[in-house]
């Protein structure tokens, strides 16, 4: 996607303008300095947390700026304010705690209804925890599903779990760190053994990558909890074309004795297949030849 270095000098902010800010997601270093000069022109800041907002914006050199909350439990009744500033004239800055806005945090309700207005939203890009994450993690980052936050609810978990359980690209969670051994456990029942990262902390002093299969990040979690931002890229499941003998070597005999236990007990071979297709994620085509392979 990328075209070589930058062919113009930063824009001016302009009239009317709904400017979605990524900002610093632990180190200040990552701020751009179009994000910089961005925060200062405009004539608002809408922040997920003014507090925070105020913070970053002494920390960059931006002071005297105008802050109104824009958060989760605040957006509809902001929506309609900050739109009746935008048809003023007044441009405004979208800023969360850190990262993107919009990306399971608030905003695209925000980005909706600008563009329902006829008014003009644009981007001024920034870290992203999903991204880093991905690109760090040793998993093959395309395709990949964002999934975010998964709900708090076990079995509302557990039923967001099965369906992507069979999805072929790249799972990208979030998760807090008080609920992340939990989550494992169901990534592990649910979706089953394979590769994953946890990414925490990233771009800050603490910053960690553990890789590894799930039931190993598991046990790494129950020994050392992580503490910090969590990020939790995980392994789709192999595609007929990925699937081979050599990377399912480690559970074929299992198969092939489970496969071979339950046709004994006059169960259809078929509908054998078809229970051990849904348990591993193979297709039940190549799954019929990998076990076919390992009898002759």
């Amino acid at each position: 996607m990328g075209q070589g270095a930058a062919s113009r000098e930063i824009d001016e902010v302009r009239a009317g303008v709904l400017y979605i800010c990524g900002t610093p997601i632990g180190n200040l270093g990552d701020a751009s300095r179009r994000l910089i000069e961005t925060l200062r022109a405009v004539d608002v800041i809408a922040a997920e947390d003014t507090r925070v907002a105020r913070k970053l914006l002494s920390a960059l050199g931006v002071e005297g700026k105008a802050l109104v909350s824009f958060h989760e439990h605040n957006k509809w009744k902001r929506i309609p304010e900050i739109l009746s500033m935008l048809k003023r004239g007044k441009s405004v800055a979208l800023v969360t705690d850190a990262g993107m806005p919009a990306i399971s945090d608030p905003g695209w309700e925000l980005v909706k209804a600008t563009l329902d207005e006829g008014l003009k939203v644009t981007v001024v890009p920034g870290p992203s925890a999903s991204v880093s994450a991905l690109v760090v993690s040793g998993i093959r980052p395309c395709p990949f599903t964002f999934v975010g936050f998964l709900p708090r609810d076990r079995k509302e978990r557990r039923e967001a779990l099965a369906r992507i359980a069979r999805r072929s690209e790249t799972l990208v969670i979030y998760e807090a760190p008080h609920r992340v051994e939990d989550c494992l456990e169901d990534i592990l029942d649910i979706l089953g053994e394979r590769r994953m990262a946890l990414v925490r902390e990233l771009t800050k002093k603490f910053e960690e990558v553990r890789r590894g299969k799930v039931s190993e990040i598991l046990s790494s979690v129950r020994k050392d909890p992580p503490k910090g931002e969590i990020t939790l890229v995980v392994e789709g499941v192999a595609t007929e074309e990925e699937t081979t003998p050599s990377n399912l070597e480690g559970i074929l005999p299992r198969l092939r004795e489970a496969y071979e236990e339950l046709t004994r007990e006059g169960i259809p071979p078929n509908k054998v297949l078809s229970l051990l297709a849904r348990l591993t994620g193979v297709r039940k085509r190549q799954l019929y030849k990998l076990l076919k392979v390992g009898k002759d």
